[in-house]
């Protein structure tokens, strides 16, 4: 049952206990079809979406899920100094070290679980190396990838999520606000990030990305936001260019705005912003549900025939 798997801390953000059986039956639906005993998910820092789903824990460093077809999932940390923490923020009861290397604690509980000869999937960025050590202590298993259906399944939403997404879009735009108010000539492009997650860190919202980059209207070097700020002092006549990702519990929004410093924008830049405006119109109008790729394609032709690309 659900609810011998899960604990629960109110100072985290938590899905409910009757969002996650959703989510482990339908999860546990597309294993059957595809004869699966159990999934091995694999998270890391930058890639931790697919464990956070079935977990609630955003992966620090590395992490691994069991998630057998029957029965309790087991989450292993291979931070032993991160545990105490998972332990917290998680929903999963069994959880525990990973140990020196944590492909092999995986493998043994496998083992434990009697899965030893058995479809397994695979879920997330498992490295050769790690691939090549489950193989070694799994001989008899048959391992396969298993990330596409899980993606599929991630892809609807439920009203739960749909919160979540909103608090990440709200904390975009608060950062957004925050540069409207705060850029100016003056300060360095790092004084921007800080001013970005200023914005949000406070209520609980936690940076996704910030890719920024500023560049004289008269004279402009790059055209697209800069993963990595700079030391470069803003100045009169300057354009920012952003694309801002604020997320919450790993539920980001996303928003790209300029913004013309200390001058209004030159005519030029005011053009190619009237058509991002109405190409976005354009493309906002024909997305609904049931809409395909080729018609938001189409809706965005219109930058190409505006001279843009």
């Amino acid at each position: 049952m659900m609810r011998s798997t899960m604990h629960h801390n109110t100072s985290y953000p938590r899905f409910t206990e009757a969002e996650f059986s959703l989510r482990y039956a339908a999860v546990r639906e597309a294993m059957r079809a595809v004869d699966l005993a159990a999934l091995i998910l694999c998270g890391t820092t930058s890639a931790y979406h697919e464990v956070l789903y079935l977990s609630n824990f955003i992966v620090t460093r590395e992490a691994f899920l069991v998630f057998p077809d029957a029965g309790e999932p087991t989450l292993f940390i291979q931070m032993f100094n991160h545990v105490p923490n998972a332990r917290q923020v998680a929903c999963i009861t069994d959880l525990r070290w990973g140990g020196s290397d944590t492909t092999n604690a995986v493998a043994e509980n496998l083992l434990e679980r009697g899965l030893a000869e058995n479809r397994i999937g695979l879920v997330g960025p498992i490295s050769f190396k790690q691939y090549e050590s489950l193989r070694k202590m799994l001989p008899r298993a048959v391992f396969v990838d298993f990330t596409p259906q899980l993606l599929q399944l991630r892809l609807i939403k439920s009203e739960e999520e749909i919160d979540f997404l909103r608090k990440g879009a709200e904390f975009s735009d608060r950062a957004i606000e925050a540069l409207a108010q705060q850029a100016r000539p003056g300060i360095t492009e790092y004084e921007l990030a800080a001013i970005v997650e200023g914005a949000y860190l406070g209520l609980g919202g936690k940076n996704h990305i910030h890719y920024m980059a500023t560049t004289p209207m008269s004279n402009p070097t790059i055209c697209v936001p800069a993963q990595h700020q700079s030391n470069r002092v803003l100045q009169s006549g300057d354009v920012l260019i952003t694309e801002i990702s604020a997320h919450y519990h790993g539920y980001a929004g996303q928003i790209l705005r300029p913004f013309a410093i200390g001058t209004p924008p030159t005519p030029e830049y005011l053009h190619m912003y009237d058509v991002a405006v109405e190409a976005f119109n354009r493309i906002a109008a024909v997305i609904h549900a049931g809409a395909t790729t080729d018609e938001v394609l189409d809706a965005s032709d219109f930058i190409h025939t505006s001279g843009f690309t």
